[in-house]
């Protein structure tokens, strides 16, 4: 997954990347924090945190499911 910058949508630029375990089905973003459907990873939760000049995608939770949890 990559976390863009469109502030200038002439210009985007990425500002940080995360491997997921899986492949992501699906991405929600709800204020700083970005949701991630990961095929066999699970549900993670990212926080995108600014650390001047760097942005970090920082795992904040990750759920996976197992046969028994169904």
């Amino acid at each position: 997954m990559r976390l863009l910058d469109v502030s200038d949508p002439a210009r985007p630029r990425e500002t940080a990347a995360y491997v997921t375990p899986g492949y992501a089905w699906n991405v929600a973003v709800a204020g700083d924090q970005v949701y991630v459907a990961a095929e066999s990873g699970g549900l993670v939760i990212l926080r995108h945190v600014v650390l001047q000049p760097l942005y970090l995608p920082l795992v904040i939770a990750h759920r996976m499911n197992s046969v028994s949890d169904m």
